[in-house]
């Protein structure tokens, strides 16, 4: 699961809209809908800012949970990708 999945789904149980959300959190609503949607991970202050903004630190741990257990999947793909790519490499 994506961080953003939860942050949308929190933003929305809330009644946040996505403007609401980015006066209070300082972020524009692009850069939180980018979180939401996927496209963007959001570095770890600027998910800090937005869940107090939400004020949901009931949902903080389960948070950065999904996005550390997010960012190393990421690592490994590309590892994995790079070991793939080093083998094709005829020297």
């Amino acid at each position: 699961m994506h961080p953003g999945t939860l942050l949308k789904s929190v933003r929305e149980d809330r009644g946040y809209s996505l403007r609401k959300l980015a006066r209070k959190s300082g972020y524009s609503p692009g850069y939180i809908a980018d979180i939401e949607s996927g496209r963007r991970l959001p570095r770890v202050f600027a998910l800090e800012c937005i869940l107090v903004a939400l004020a949901a630190h009931e949902k903080r741990q389960e948070f950065f949970e999904i996005y550390y257990l997010y960012k190393s999947n990421l690592l490994f793909e590309n590892l994995a990708l790079l070991n793939r790519k080093v083998g094709e490499c005829s020297f």
